[in-house]
């Protein structure tokens, strides 16, 4: 999350996330997220077919977010609570698309000809 290319607002708390860096994870973030699509496309199924996930068009899917009223932060201690929280108050509202959009501030997919 220290990578992403966000607003000056969000500086200070993209910030806190450098301390999560790890010199032995040295790796192309862009590879890596091809790689993984395998497994992308398989937690997107396993989505849909637990309704968390509604399929609207052929690769558009809207979250059906009264599947997470019951879902409680302890139930995923291997994952930092300041994390979950940085996603869910910064990263969630914005945008997918355009250039202030979650593509290009992660600059792992080309956001060049989203039709906005």
């Amino acid at each position: 999350m220290s990578c992403l290319s966000l607003s000056r607002e969000l500086l200070s708390e993209k910030t806190k996330f450098k301390k999560f860096i790890n010199p032995y994870n040295n790796f192309d973030a862009r590879s890596l997220f091809n790689q993984m699509e395998g497994i992308q496309k398989s937690s997107i199924c396993s989505l849909v077919s637990t309704e968390t996930l509604i399929r609207k068009d052929n690769e558009i899917y809207e979250v059906n977010s009264e599947s997470f009223k019951e879902v409680k932060l302890e139930h995923f201690s291997s994952i930092n609570v300041e994390a979950i929280n940085f996603i869910k108050d910064h990263l969630e509202p914005m945008s997918y698309f355009g250039k202030n959009g979650l593509k290009a501030a992660s600059k792992l997919m080309s956001f060049k000809y989203d039709i906005l």
